[in-house]
């Protein structure tokens, strides 16, 4: 007889796999590799209806048509994505919308920056995660953090393995909440939709049949980020902790924290 207990697990690794599928999505062409196999897609479709489950009715899910779309996107040849990237972003891909969390921060000084990012370090560093070891993203990266929120949640899926997994599974709510609340959802859902803006934009004025073809794709996939937002929050109650600001790209060509090889085309 099914449980309780058996429903949040599912939604629970629903809900890992499906941020862990967004985050080498919108990681770039070459973080897609890994979901290219046909076995890993044929996930998202389940994944995808289970994660927002529970909360379909307040939040309208992921939206229709969302698992096909980030398989679309996930397929797409490293060259056709690295072209569209480039197309809609421009050669910096980071200075229009950059997939960097402290460069939507509303204080543009260094001190402020560097102490978000040493926030967003300590959360790592006390799972047991050395970016340094992992990999050379920034730690502010949204493919960087999504890899810790899947974490997070594949911690949580075990938690009903435990004999007495409730008080580690609170554990790893609270951290996820406060996570959530101070270093993703205050931004994440602005970037999504500046994305989508721009790639619809590109759209609309280029004459290239399969540029354009691929930038709406690019546009419905922000959509689908925007709406796990939402998803995601009202799982976990968490609060936006700040209110973004766009970048402007002339101003952040000459601030110290920019990183120029972190892009939408980084892993």
């Amino acid at each position: 007889m099914r449980t309780q207990d058996d429903d949040a697990m599912a939604s629970t690794a629903a809900r890992q796999l499906t941020v862990k599928m967004l985050g080498a999505v919108f990681g770039g062409p070459d973080a897609c590799a890994s979901l290219r196999s046909a076995g890993a897609l044929d996930l998202l479709e389940p994944a995808f209806a289970q994660a927002a489950l529970g909360v379909a009715a307040t939040t309208g899910g992921l939206g229709g048509g969302a698992a096909t779309t980030i398989a679309a996107l996930a397929r797409l040849s490293p060259e056709r994505r690295a072209r569209v990237d480039q197309e809609v972003l421009g050669l910096v891909a980071g200075r229009k919308c950059p997939p960097i969390e402290t460069e939507w921060l509303p204080w543009k000084d260094t001190t402020h920056r560097a102490q978000h990012l040493a926030d967003a370090a300590g959360f790592y560093r006390a799972f047991g995660v050395d970016l340094a070891k992992e990999r050379a993203t920034r730690a502010d990266h949204l493919s960087v953090q999504f890899d810790f929120i899947a974490l997070l949640l594949e911690k949580r899926v075990k938690t009903f393995g435990e004999t007495d997994g409730g008080p580690h599974r609170a554990v790893l709510d609270s951290t996820l909440t406060l996570f959530l609340g101070d270093h993703v959802l205050w931004w994440v859902p602005r970037y999504a939709q500046r994305l989508a803006e721009l790639a619809g934009q590109f759209a609309e004025a280029t004459t290239d049949a399969e540029l354009a073809e691929d930038a709406r794709l690019l546009e419905r996939a922000a959509r689908v980020l925007e709406r796990w937002c939402s998803v995601e929050r009202a799982w976990t109650a968490a609060e936006p902790a700040h209110t973004p600001t766009d970048p402007k790209p002339d101003d952040e060509a000459n601030t110290e924290t920019t990183c120029g090889g972190c892009s939408l085309n980084e892993t």
